[in-house]
C-alpha cells in the first residue's frame, strides 16, 4: 500500500503597516517547511547577490543579520508589498519570524535533519 503525499498547506498571512504606516496590507508566505526547491534556489541567488555586494554594509547582509534574511524572503513572496516590507522595524520582523517559525514545522536557518556538528566530506 502506498502512502499518498499531499502538498496541501495554508499560507501564513500577516497584516503589516503600509509604507506610510497609515493603513495595513496583508502579505502571505508558505510555511518554512513547505517552500519549494525552485523558490529556495531563487531566494538563495538573491541573498548571495546581497552578501557579495560592496554597496551593502556588512551589518545589512543576510549572512550577518537574520532579520534581513526574513525581510528578503518576505519580499520574494510579496513583491507588490516590497515598500511596506522595507519599512518594517526590527521588532516587527522579529514578530513575523517568531510566528512564521511557530506555524511551520521548521524554523528559518534550520534544515532537516540538522546536527550540532559539521562533518568533513570528500576525504
Amino acid at each position: 500500500m502506498a502512502f499518498k503525499i499531499e502538498a496541501k498547506f495554508d499560507n501564513i498571512e500577516f497584516e503589516i503597516p503600509n509604507s506610510k504606516r497609515n493603513d495595513t496590507v496583508v502579505i502571505a508566505v508558505p510555511p518554512i517547511d513547505c517552500m519549494v526547491p525552485a523558490d529556495i534556489k531563487k531566494i538563495n541567488v538573491g541573498l548571495d547577490k546581497l552578501n557579495k555586494s560592496e554597496d551593502v554594509l556588512d551589518v545589512d547582509k543576510p549572512k550577518n543579520n537574520a532579520l534581513i534574511l526574513v525581510r528578503e524572503m518576505l519580499k520574494y513572496y510579496n513583491p507588490k508589498a516590497a515598500t511596506a516590507i522595507d519599512g518594517l522595524m526590527a521588532r516587527e520582523l522579529q514578530q513575523i519570524n517568531t510566528v512564521w517559525a511557530d506555524e511551520s514545522e521548521a524554523s528559518l536557518g534550520e534544515s532537516s535533519p540538522s546536527t550540532d556538528e559539521s562533518s568533513e566530506t570528500g576525504k
